[in-house]
């Protein structure tokens, strides 16, 4: 499939798309399960719908990570997931690069610097693929 064909047609299953993920997610779907009942209705391969997928499931980590601790401008965060072949520059910087006390929901979400892009709430910009996460920073090791 063209880039050109995706980037139209994506618009038009990303609501059958947001659906599938929170059908998936109150059922408890693995993402294996929700790509197998996706993958007879939406014209993308299991590969593209898993990319898809996983791409959302991220999104909703990172959304929920943010709203979550919104009321705490002094929580700190890093930057963490699995590094994997398809992992952009800009993620494997900031996973292996980034500050051991890590970063306040402001720096957030005025964007880090990373390599040749920015990392934000929404994860790298442009995310899609970025399969990483922001984790709260907690000094009391018994939590």
């Amino acid at each position: 499939m063209d880039k050109k064909y995706l980037l139209k047609s994506a618009s038009a299953w990303s609501t059958q798309y947001e659906s599938a993920l929170v059908k998936s997610l109150i059922r408890g779907d693995t993402i294996t399960q929700t790509v197998k009942s996706l993958v007879t209705e939406v014209p993308l391969t299991t590969p593209q719908l898993s990319t898809v997928l996983n791409t959302q499931y991220a999104d909703f980590n990172r959304v929920a990570t943010k709203e979550v601790y919104s009321g705490e401008p002094e929580q700190r965060f890093r930057y963490v997931g699995p590094l994997i072949p398809t992992s952009s520059d800009i993620c494997i910087e900031m996973v292996e690069k980034q500050r051991p006390e890590g970063y306040t929901a402001d720096e957030i979400a005025a964007g880090i610097k990373a390599g040749s892009g920015i990392v934000n709430w929404g994860g790298r910009v442009p995310n899609f693929n970025c399969n990483h996460a922001w984790q709260a920073i907690y000094e009391d090791s018994d939590i």
